[in-house]
């Protein structure tokens, strides 16, 4: 579907937004040219802005004028890059007028350049990359960039990686990502990242095949032994299966293999609290990943849980919680801690705090963290929450 100029002006806005300065050129070039606005080509200034080698881009963007007849801006482009410090991205008005093009079938063009030039194709893949994972917007000229990339190079891992995560994330494709990952494999038969991202794909997108995936994990496993997720990873497969010795086994084997790694310890601490109830074994696993990464979100908010619901130590509780919003807001527990302030520790204030911010949070990431929460912690959090509203009318 082509883009909307709105679309368009608003990719350009956020490209220029990298720094103030390119941000009010951004605005001053659109406030000069109202008449041609709608000509913007916002794909043109990102191949000729994004890439990390400025000559190359300057190169790239005098061929493309060229090509679509703008042969003074092609000829000025040229004299620029005479001028210009190498490996330094330019951002100046001659350059931003330069975007100020005709309509022109530009993926064609594009596509043209990318056969002929196969070596600019690092620059295609960071527009793909930016667009996909720093803007987060037109997905689907991201997916473009990628196929553009295969296209020259069908070989390219880095590409085909990137693809597939696109398709997992955004277009929700999971037999194109899958394809990705099994073409990765015909290529390159060691590639253990693609049998690990090809699992978790079974295990966490589709919620099913977890046999298949054993299957996969157990061949990431075999060739790379050391890599800590593949093992864990293959925990996680079992669980899903109610295979628990298996997963028991797996769990403590990883611990003592992989001492260092954070997600491991908290996976295993989550185990032996949630189906064993087994606090002290659980509360010493997220102390060793605390002591690892103490800013780790999960093992700090796990901990705080733990202690609220299986020790009933409020005010360890409390402490653990405190150092979870120091480092981030997370709806779920930040949800949790406002139960904790008003129903167990009568810190009003302090609850009303975190009620506030909470609020703040879209309604969206607020539903999110009430389905994960269990029925008893969903009930105890509307008692708070009636009784902080209570008191609020009250003052």
């Amino acid at each position: 579907m082509p883009l909307s100029d709105h679309e368009r002006h608003q990719a350009l806005l956020l490209l220029f937004h990298a720094d103030a300065a390119n941000a009010r050129l951004g605005h001053a070039l659109i406030a000069a040219h109202p008449e041609v606005a709608a000509a913007l080509d916002w794909e043109l200034s990102i191949v000729a802005c994004l890439g990390s080698d400025a000559e190359l881009g300057q190169t790239i963007q005098t061929e493309l004028l060229a090509q679509l007849g703008q042969e003074e801006w092609a000829r000025r482009a040229a004299a620029l890059a005479l001028y210009q410090i190498p490996k330094r991205r330019i951002y100046n008005e001659a350059q931003l007028d330069q975007c100020i093009i005709d309509h022109a079938p530009y993926q064609d063009i594009l596509s043209t350049i990318l056969k002929r030039h196969p070596t600019w194709m690092a620059l295609y893949l960071e527009v793909g990359y930016w667009l996909q994972h720093r803007a987060k917007l037109h997905f689907d000229f991201a997916l473009q960039c990628y196929e553009w990339v295969l296209e020259a190079q069908p070989e390219h891992l880095v590409a085909r990686y990137e693809l597939a995560a696109l398709h997992r994330a955004h277009t929700e494709d999971y037999q194109a990502a899958i394809c990705c990952y099994r073409t990765i494999l015909e290529q390159a038969p060691n590639e253990h990242r693609a049998l690990d991202l090809w699992a978790m794909l079974y295990l966490r997108d589709l919620k099913q095949y977890e046999r298949r995936a054993i299957d996969l994990l157990e061949q990431a496993c075999a060739l790379a032994p050391d890599q800590a997720s593949y093992h864990f990873h293959l925990a996680l497969a079992h669980q899903a299966l109610d295979q628990f010795e298996v997963l028991e086994a797996l769990l403590e084997e990883g611990v003592e293999r992989f001492p260092k790694y954070v997600e491991g310890l908290v996976m295993a601490a989550n185990y032996w609290s949630d189906e064993h109830q087994n606090y002290d074994k659980a509360k010493a696993l997220y102390l060793k990943a605390i002591k690892v990464n103490p800013r780790d979100v999960y093992a700090l908010g796990n901990l705080a849980e733990l202690y609220a619901e299986g020790l009933h130590d409020y005010s360890n509780a409390a402490y653990y919680y405190y150092q979870t919003m120091r480092r981030q807001l997370h709806p779920y527990f930040m949800t949790n801690f406002i139960t904790l302030l008003v129903l167990h520790l009568d810190e009003w204030s302090a609850g009303k705090k975190y009620y506030l911010k909470r609020a703040e949070l879209d309604a969206d990431q607020r539903a999110e963290a009430e389905q994960e929460l269990s029925e008893a912690q969903l009930a105890a959090y509307r008692e708070a929450e009636e009784k902080l509203l209570n008191w609020l009318a009250a003052r």
